[in-house]
């Protein structure tokens, strides 16, 4: 009798926990589904309605911006200023000066594929393929068909990332609206992530393979962090959940982390400049020198303008 006693409160405990985690559980998908619909239900929109939706943030005109760019070493931070003038995607021109150390300069180029600058007084240029880290500024002035080709170029997202749904998907007795919902809800290389403390669309690599990736809010659609092959990861902070005016970034590079605050209004006079003015005859010599700065921080600084800029 004592047994059975036993063997019914160890039952009666075990169906307490069961009840417990159900009731939990049950908790969890209503607190999903008031945060976000779509994750309680397990919805991801496939890549290409997430692409098409950050139009709205991109900027369709020729601008200059200004921005500051904080390296926060323990001994002192440095504080440099950049000046982009931006005619498009494939177009533009970065300025570095220092309000510390006048004698730094930086000056680069970009044209199409490529990035130039000046190496010598005697008109002698380099020019590097532009990579990854180098998109994060301009990606902003591309078309979503451009971003595409772009995040797929630069590998920051699987070539497969865009492919239709397998054959395999549709059975001969599908009817044309199931069809139809079959490709408008296939997603490949998108999850659902966490950043910034908010729910994400996530377009990527496995991690296990690499971390490259893009992610999306899901509410905004606004492009919230983005990592590349040269291992930039940069966060994105805007003016307002409708603005593509990014107030901060922050870039992680091997460790370290650079801050970058924007001027949120980017000006608009750049077409006042001459065509000459994106011409690497017109760029200005290299100086790197800054007085008092360990090697550490001085390559700290030069690999942040190679890898990320």
């Amino acid at each position: 009798m004592i047994n059975n006693f036993l063997i019914k409160k160890k039952s009666n405990k075990k169906h307490k926990i069961f009840l417990l985690q159900k009731n939990f559980f049950l908790f969890y998908l209503a607190f999903l589904f008031l945060l976000d619909p779509k994750i309680a239900l397990g919805q991801i929109p496939p890549a290409q309605n997430l692409i098409n939706k950050l139009s709205i943030f991109l900027i369709k005109r020729p601008s200059r911006i200004d921005q500051t760019v904080v390296f926060n070493f323990p001994e002192k931070p440095i504080t440099l200023n950049e000046t982009w003038w931006v005619l498009d995607s494939n177009t533009a021109k970065l300025q570095v000066t220092s309000p510390e150390f006048v004698a730094f300069k930086l000056n680069f180029l970009y044209k199409k594929d490529s990035r130039i600058e000046k190496t010598s007084p005697d008109n002698s240029f380099t020019a590097i393929k532009k990579t990854g880290g180098h998109l994060n500024e301009l990606m902003w002035f591309e078309k979503p068909s451009e971003v595409k080709t772009t995040l797929l170029k630069f590998q920051i997202i699987p070539n497969d990332s865009f492919d239709p749904p397998p054959k395999s998907l549709f059975k001969p007795s599908l009817l044309p609206s199931e069809k139809e919902r079959i490709i408008q809800t296939y997603s490949k290389n998108v999850t659902l992530e966490r950043h910034q403390g908010k729910p994400m669309y996530r377009i990527g690599f496995d991690f296990s393979e690499k971390p490259n990736g893009i992610w999306i809010d899901q509410t905004t659609y606004q492009i919230t962090r983005l990592i590349s092959d040269s291992n930039c990861d940069v966060s994105y902070e805007y003016e307002s959940s409708e603005s593509n005016r990014i107030n901060k970034k922050t870039y992680k590079l091997e460790g370290q982390t650079f801050i970058i605050t924007a001027d949120p209004k980017p000006r608009s006079d750049i077409t006042k400049y001459e065509t000459s003015f994106f011409e690497p005859k017109n760029l200005a010599i290299q100086n790197l020198v800054i007085q008092n700065l360990s090697v550490e921080q001085a390559n700290l600084i030069e690999m942040f303008y190679q890898k990320c800029r």
